[in-house]
């Protein structure tokens, strides 16, 4: 995946005054795959990323926090965008998603 980050329900549920901002990694090996526009522009969302993580939350008004959760999941689409460009795919499967597939494969075999 081009770009790591914290869920958005992650990062607005954060309490105000974090104790340190997470950080935004950029896979390289993904990276190098893009031509050198795309490459800058992942750079430049990283950036904004880790810029808006880095925000105290808790004086922003509602309003604002509005517009950076909008800021945010744009973003996110984008980079969702570069990273299929680049080939990285991920799929998640969620705690109670690999249950369900145990119990059934356990109850069909």
């Amino acid at each position: 995946m081009l770009i790591l980050a914290m869920s958005a329900t992650g990062l607005f549920s954060a309490p105000a005054m974090a104790s340190e901002p997470k950080k935004v990694t950029v896979d390289q090996a993904n990276l190098g795959k893009l031509p050198p526009a795309d490459q800058e522009r992942v750079l430049a969302i990283a950036d904004r990323m880790e810029s808006i993580t880095a925000i105290d939350r808790g004086t922003l008004t509602p309003d604002e926090r509005h517009a950076l959760r909008t800021e945010w999941k744009d973003l996110r689409s984008e980079v969702n965008t570069y990273n299929r460009r680049a080939g990285g795919n991920v799929v998640y499967i969620s705690t109670a998603g690999i249950i369900i597939i145990v119990l059934l494969l356990i109850i069909l075999l």
